[in-house]
């Protein structure tokens, strides 16, 4: 009988081993055979960072030119014209004529001052400027040097600044449409034939940015450039 039972029970404890050894085979990582793959992480192409480049920033800086509004003047002149001084500069005895009849229009330019326009040429302006207060000519210029050269077609001015455009880009595009009213004409052929010259030269025009600073125009910027 002692027999008996020391064997049921040899049974029962051997049967608790294999039971404790089959569960922890299974369940155990560290006895498992069995080897959990690590998961990999993707990455994203778009989240890559780019590589540097030796290319160079091809974006063009923005040019901003002189306006109007930029060069204002403190005040503007209201009263009677002076006399017209003549003998004041050495060109208005000259041209008395086209300097009297510019100056009776009154102030135009920078406040006080005149500015008397008469042609040169074709594409060539001669200019006085007059100061109102006084009647004294203060300055004395041709357009065809003060754009080195080259000429022009147009001025752009006013009384409310000190900036004068030699060649505004405004004028040479207005090639393209002929305006009927951008000045008298003797007929419309004349007319055509100004702006069909201008636009087969007018690449050949810079503009030229001046200011008037204490009676001289001083140039102080210049757009589409040109070579002689």
């Amino acid at each position: 009988m002692k027999m008996r039972s020391l064997i049921v029970v040899a049974v029962v404890l051997l049967a608790g081993v294999y039971f404790v050894w089959s569960y922890t085979d299974q369940t155990d990582p560290i006895l498992s055979n069995t080897v959990e793959s690590t998961p990999t992480l993707k990455t994203d192409e778009s989240e890559k960072s780019p590589l540097p480049t030796n290319e160079p920033d091809t974006e063009k800086p923005t040019i901003v030119l002189p306006t109007h509004d930029e060069y204002p003047v403190q005040d503007v002149f209201s009263g009677v014209s002076a006399p017209l001084n003549l003998k004041s500069h050495t060109i208005g005895l000259r041209y008395r004529t086209r300097i009297s009849e510019g100056y009776k229009g009154g102030a135009n330019f920078a406040g006080h001052y005149t500015i008397a326009i008469w042609g040169c040429g074709m594409d060539c302006q001669s200019l006085a400027i007059i100061d109102n207060a006084n009647g004294k000519i203060y300055g004395s210029y041709i357009t065809e040097k003060l754009t080195g050269g080259h000429g022009s077609f147009s001025l752009d001015f006013n009384i409310n600044s000190t900036l004068l455009v030699i060649n505004p880009q405004y004028y040479l595009d207005q090639a393209e449409s002929e305006p009927a009213d951008s000045g008298p004409w003797l007929d419309e052929e004349s007319k055509h034939r100004y702006f069909q010259y201008i636009r087969d030269h007018k690449d050949s025009y810079p503009t030229k940015y001046y200011k008037w600073e204490k009676n001289e125009l001083v140039l102080i910027d210049t757009d589409n450039p040109v070579s002689k």
